[in-house]
């Protein structure tokens, strides 16, 4: 039979202590954007009152600020984001 060591790693103390960075997005608050790719997600950090919104596109990480507190505009701000975004990288081909 196989055994299952089940040790803490050396460092497992150091990293549980350490509070997360203020601009890492809060787990509970990410939020996808309906009808649009799962890519396109809104969400809270601990630095902000603001939501904010992420995608990728062309390969990259492209994160604003929504500037508002409302998760409704956050998502239509992330619609505009997204298709701005979109319009873009098709231009530069």
């Amino acid at each position: 039979m196989h055994t299952v060591f089940t040790a803490a790693a050396a460092n497992d103390p150091v990293l549980r202590t350490q509070a997360r960075e203020r601009t890492v997005p809060i787990p509970a608050t990410i939020t996808p954007v309906p009808g649009y790719p799962r890519k396109l997600s809104v969400f809270k950090i601990a630095a902000s009152k603001f939501w904010q919104v992420r995608c990728w596109i062309a390969g990259r990480t492209h994160r604003r600020s929504t500037q508002t507190q409302s998760l409704r505009m956050a998502q239509s701000f992330a619609r505009d984001f997204y298709e701005q975004l979109l319009a873009q990288s098709a231009s530069l081909r």
